[in-house]
């Protein structure tokens, strides 16, 4: 066990958004729309601890600004004076220009090359029932 696998990769996104979002209310009901744009800035880590030709606990790291859209629709439904139901749906997608990634080597060389592309998608469903008092 020795050699066991071990790895990991730590990929963070960092960055900012700007967004819209429509709405629409009456007394039962509740309805809104919302779009998101983000400006992104991707890093990452990893220890590939089964190659013995790269270094550890950094085997290479990486970076890379992109971009991203993010949709949402949300819907309310008032029951009674008591309950309310609600139901949302979210897509993201997220994605970099080619950025760059440098590789750690056992011998103490480093090299370097072209990261082609990193890229992100989530898309939900949530639902939940709200009692008031």
């Amino acid at each position: 066990f020795r050699n066991a696998l071990n790895s990991h990769y730590h990929a963070q996104w960092q960055g900012m958004w700007m967004g819209l979002e429509w709405g629409l209310q009456t007394p039962n009901h509740e309805l809104s729309v919302s779009a998101k744009y983000y400006w992104l800035d991707y890093s990452a880590e990893a220890n590939w601890n089964l190659r013995s030709d790269f270094a550890h606990p950094k085997s290479f790291e990486q970076w890379a600004t992109g971009a991203g859209t993010g949709l949402s629709l949300f819907y309310g439904y008032t029951l009674s004076k008591t309950f309310s139901f609600w139901l949302n749906w979210t897509q993201e997608s997220w994605s970099t220009d080619p950025g760059q990634d440098k590789v750690y080597f056992a011998d103490g060389s480093v090299g370097g090359t072209q990261l082609n592309e990193v890229s992100w998608e989530s898309s939900g469903i949530s639902t939940g029932l709200v009692m008031k008092f």
